[in-house]
């Protein structure tokens, strides 16, 4: 079974960050950003599709109001 492991911030050294550090953080922050963006887009696109669906359902209740 996975277990989740909070998360702790590392202890202010003291020391200024090193080039390493300092990329891997842009990269960390870099791939946040795409990963909001995507979640948002895909976010988006499910409530387009919820909407059409409620659209779809709505215009067959009519259909079959009108049949009946």
């Amino acid at each position: 079974m996975n277990e989740l492991i909070a998360y702790e911030a590392p202890m202010n050294r003291g020391e200024p960050l090193s080039s390493f550090e300092r990329l891997m953080l842009d990269k960390t922050d870099t791939l946040f950003s795409v990963q909001r963006a995507y979640h948002e887009m895909t976010e988006a696109r499910f409530q387009h599709l919820d909407h059409q669906i409620e659209g779809v359902q709505e215009h067959l209740v009519e259909l079959y109001h009108r049949e009946n």
